[in-house]
């Protein structure tokens, strides 16, 4: 095809991600990160290059097959190609992706869109590069039933513009809206990793098939993003390799050459006896997430937010809360038991106003610092530790408004 609709859109996918970033910091809201965002265009970049190289031959073997292969031949003026083209590619998209969540190799494969931890519209241009390949096989049942090529094409790709806009945290439920089409929200819901959100929302632009097929789950908890093993690189060339290092590297473990296969095309979820541990680093590259240094929060003197973590003095004796970036999640636990206690017997000698004030500064705190993930997270046991934690502050703070009766702040 001489006009690629994706390719002429990427202008505009560039204007949305600034007007993300304007109407994010107008909200005081910090959604994207440079390191993470650069390794987001990194792979769309490294996807669109490679894809030069096998699009037309994808596109042929789909015009092959249409030619030679087809059961029904629609008249030039026909609507029903392009019904067909609008159902089936979302219908064989779900299927994809939903298999790309069941089976190792492919999860290998489509990984590379989860591996982000944030949720911006950057993360929509972060696309494995095999994916071209691996979804057109459920495309194909389309030039079969007589789909010609032209309505495949462009159904296919207004299919993947669509899909940019639901990749961000600035649009709310909208409602009814979500029980026909796919939605930021709901879609946030597919990037989480909360016990409860995994293996959700499949769908493309219509929500149908997730309603039919039993994935469907409506956002309520805070969403986790990312994966339950943290890729720890900002480098867009390994975010497409290590997936496909690491099943390699359980596959060696296999007692046997149909067990490795059998591993292969098994769920992710599944962890037999004798794959045992498995470092998903190869040793000669230790890599960690580099987050850089946040600075210092301004408005609140003696409070700090560095890549060390977090330390926080007041003078007036309200806290000393210190809580290094590399100490486990239950030291935080311990604190955030303790913390009404703090406020309630604080309450009696400070104004309630100067108390929601530290209570504000102290959810920014939490939220900057949690967010940064300053720790590394290599048992896949801690993830839901990581998920009581967001929980556990964020009522934490709640309870201590309480025992104040003082209004939650605006931006708490």
């Amino acid at each position: 095809m001489k006009l690629d609709p994706i390719a002429l859109a990427v202008p505009i996918f560039f204007l949305l991600i600034g007007l993300e970033l304007l109407v994010a910091r107008a909200r005081g809201r910090r959604v994207y990160r440079f390191t993470d965002s650069f390794a987001d265009l990194g792979c769309g970049v490294t996807q669109r290059v490679v894809l030069l190289l096998f699009e037309v031959a994808l596109l042929a073997v789909y015009a092959l097959l249409y030619e030679h292969g087809r059961v029904w031949t629609f008249a030039p003026d026909s609507p029903w190609p392009w019904v067909i083209a609008i159902v089936g590619v979302d219908l064989g998209y779900y299927w994809w992706h939903r298999l790309s969540h069941e089976v190792n190799v492919l999860w290998a494969v489509h990984v590379v869109h989860h591996q982000s931890e944030d949720y911006n519209l950057a993360v929509a241009l972060r696309q494995a590069v095999l994916s071209p390949v691996t979804v057109m096989p459920f495309y194909l049942p389309l030039a079969v039933l007589g789909v010609p090529l032209l309505p495949f094409f462009i159904v296919n790709a207004l299919s993947t513009l669509y899909q940019f806009w639901i990749h961000t945290e600035l649009v709310d439920r909208m409602g009814v809206l979500e029980r026909v089409i796919n939605t930021p929200s709901l879609h946030r819901v597919h990037h989480g990793v909360n016990p409860e959100y995994l293996d959700k929302n499949y769908a493309a632009t219509f929500i149908c098939w997730d309603q039919l097929f039993g994935t469907l789950r409506r956002e309520e908890a805070p969403v986790v993003y990312g994966v339950s093993h943290p890729l720890r690189s900002f480098d867009p060339v390994w975010a497409q390799v290590q997936p496909f290092w690491a099943l390699w590297q359980a596959m060696r473990r296999a007692p046997s050459a149909r067990e490795a296969i059998r591993f292969m095309l098994a769920s992710p979820a599944w962890h037999p006896d004798w794959l045992g541990p498995i470092d998903l680093r190869p040793r000669r590259i230790q890599r960690r997430v580099h987050n850089p240094a946040l600075g210092t929060h301004r408005g609140l003197p003696g409070q700090q937010i560095g890549e060390r973590g977090l330390r926080w003095n007041r003078d007036n004796g309200l806290a000393n809360l210190a809580l290094l970036a590399n100490e486990h999640e239950n030291a935080l636990m311990v604190e955030l038991a303790r913390y009404p206690e703090t406020i309630e017997s604080a309450a009696a000698n400070l104004e309630p106003q100067l108390i929601a004030q530290y209570l504000r500064d102290l959810a920014y705190a939490f939220h900057t610092w949690y967010n940064a993930h300053q720790f590394i997270v290599d048992d896949v046991d801690l993830r839901d530790a990581r998920i009581a934690l967001a929980m556990a502050t964020r009522q934490v703070l709640a309870n201590g408004l309480d025992l104040l009766g003082v209004s939650a702040p605006e931006k708490m």
